[in-house]
């Protein structure tokens, strides 16, 4: 799978789970309305139902901001390792989530039917609860599946990225390489680079005994000035 079609492959999980996200939300919401409390004391409520699916609404989301961050800045590479890695983990909560609530569904469907009225739900509340269960069910079979291919696709591309870096590097090297060996067989190069290590060790040469000459210039015609004054005298 090439380079281009993994990220796009990647970008169009990132949709799916940011609608997924934004869907549960939404169906968080109406869980809390209709399972919150009836009368005007609150006690009796059920609206707790619905953290778990906020809670997994808020970690889709999370996993599809980390892999777009991820897949498109060079500098958050790290951050697509994560977001496969956690969305590996919601994959496997949703597929428990997708057994036990498979399994309690008669007993959850009994238990709204005779708690109906306690609940404030009508007829057509019900029936519309019951079909969003089966709905719920089936999209987290849809996200665990996804996930995994998100896990897939997230590593095969981090394989990828860091097989160009290497590419680039061993190519960087070669061509370093190849300009070395070129340098070294050319004579008219090594002329030139001889010609300049000569200056270069000239000017150092001339800097470092130019100051002792002069300093040894002044001290003798100091000596000749003293000695014809003597003289004079």
């Amino acid at each position: 799978m090439c380079k281009a079609l993994e990220k796009s492959t990647l970008l169009l999980l990132d949709i799916i789970d940011s609608l997924a996200g934004l869907l549960l939300f939404i169906y968080g919401g109406f869980l809390s309305k209709q399972l919150g409390p009836k009368s005007a004391d609150g006690d009796d409520t059920y609206s707790w139902v619905c953290i778990p699916v906020l809670c997994l609404a808020g970690w889709l989301l999370l996993v599809a901001i980390l892999s777009f961050v991820g897949s498109n800045l060079e500098r958050m590479r790290c951050l697509l390792r994560l977001s496969s890695v956690l969305g590996l983990v919601g994959g496997i909560i949703e597929l428990l989530l997708l057994v036990l609530l498979g399994i309690l569904k008669g007993n959850i469907k009994a238990w709204m039917r005779e708690h109906k009225a306690e609940l404030g739900l009508s007829d057509d509340d019900f029936s519309t609860l019951d079909g969003l269960y089966v709905a719920f069910l089936w999209g987290l079979a849809a996200l665990c599946l996804l996930e995994i291919v998100r896990y897939h696709v997230s590593k095969h591309l981090r394989k990828q990225i860091h097989g160009d870096h290497l590419d680039y590097q061993t190519r960087l090297l070669e061509a370093r390489e190849k300009e070395a060996r070129g340098r070294a067989t050319d004579p008219a190069l090594r002329r030139e680079e001889a010609k300049q290590k000569f200056k270069t060790k000239r000017a150092a040469y001339i800097t470092k005994h130019s100051w002792g000459r002069g300093s040894g210039r002044g001290c003798k015609g100091g000596e000749k000035e003293e000695a014809g004054t003597h003289t004079v005298v």
